[in-house]
Parts: C-alpha cells; sequence; structure tokens
C-alpha cells in the first residue's frame, strides 16, 4: 500500500496501477469509512491512499486493478506481476537483514499497532463514529489545472521540476 501511496504522490494525472496485493482493491471497494475505521490495520496508510486519491480527482481519475500472483500465462498482467515479484525479491536479496533484528522488529509493529488501535478507538469514542475529517470537505475544493495538480504533487514530494533545455537560437536539435 506504501507503494503505491508513493505511485499516486508522484503523477498528476489519471493513473491505472495493478497489484496483486486483494486487500487493497477489497478495501476500496468497501468505501473510506471501512478502510480508514479506527480498528482497521494500516489506517494511517488508507487516510493517506484516500487524500491522494481525492487530491488527483477522485476514484475516476485512479484505478486500481487486482491480478492474480504467480501466473505462469503470456499475458500482459502476468509478466508484469512475475517481473515486479523478481525485482522486489532482488531489492529484499541487497538488503537483507539478520533473524534477531526481524522478530524485533515484528515485536515493536505489533506493540505499535495495539497502541495506534487503542488511540484510534479513544478518538473514535470522543469524536463519534466514523473518520473525522482534518481537512476542509471535497465539495468545497478549489477546482485545480493538471499543472496545479503538478506543482501540488511535487511540494508534497519536496521535488523540483526538471528545467527545460532549449537549443542556442538558429540551431534544431538532431535525434541519431
Amino acid at each position: 500500500m506504501y507503494a503505491i501511496c508513493e505511485a499516486l504522490a508522484r503523477t498528476t494525472g489519471p493513473i491505472r496501477i495493478h497489484t496483486d496485493h486483494k486487500p487493497i482493491v477489497d478495501g476500496l471497494l468497501h468505501g473510506r469509512e471501512w478502510a480508514c475505521g479506527p480498528a482497521r490495520a494500516n489506517a494511517d496508510l488508507w487516510r493517506r491512499l484516500w487524500y491522494l486519491i481525492d487530491d488527483l480527482g477522485g476514484r475516476g481519475h485512479v484505478e486500481i486493478v487486482w491480478v492474480k500472483a504467480h501466473q505462469v500465462d503470456d499475458c500482459l498482467d502476468a509478466k508484469g506481476n512475475n517481473w515486479a515479484d523478481a525485482m522486489a525479491k532482488l531489492g529484499a536479496a541487497e538488503h537483507e537483514i539478520d533473524k534477531a533484528t526481524v522478530k524485533e522488529a515484528k515485536r515493536l509493529k505489533a506493540k505499535a499497532r495495539k497502541v495506534a488501535r487503542w488511540i484510534g478507538m479513544a478518538a473514535a469514542a470522543s469524536f463519534g463514529p466514523g473518520v473525522v475529517p482534518s481537512r476542509q470537505p471535497k465539495e468545497e475544493w478549489p477546482a485545480r489545472t493538471p499543472e496545479q495538480r503538478g506543482t501540488l504533487s511535487r511540494e508534497r514530494t519536496r521535488e523540483e521540476p526538471a528545467e527545460a533545455v532549449e537549443p542556442p537560437s538558429g540551431e534544431s536539435l538532431q535525434l541519431h
């Protein structure tokens, strides 16, 4: 889900993302309240995902498609998914971590989830059911052009736009 959020943060227009992680697609089908509920695992990532979807213009501009994992078909979805799996394995092999560190990280993650779940339930009990909006409703958002959305996306990721390079006057670029 983190990778999907990062991809959405770096795009400015309509996008289609393919994933073999069925819970992400199911969470989007269930809706925002279900995905961002205080007892839901990764509620912080779900909130970020929904925020980014809204920022790109809503679900009509963002499509997240489920593909079956570990297919042996010759279709494009299978090839892309198998390639992504191979790249993930290569990346994991480059950054191997000893088993004791992984075990301690899992223990701390479980403890952090319990604390986060407790905080979420306490907040829900204080503010009532559902997710408390921390920003103005979408209906009150100003209309944005693709250029404005791109600027906002770069500001979120702190990336500077690449400078345009123009050929010297009177010369043309020749591509060989």
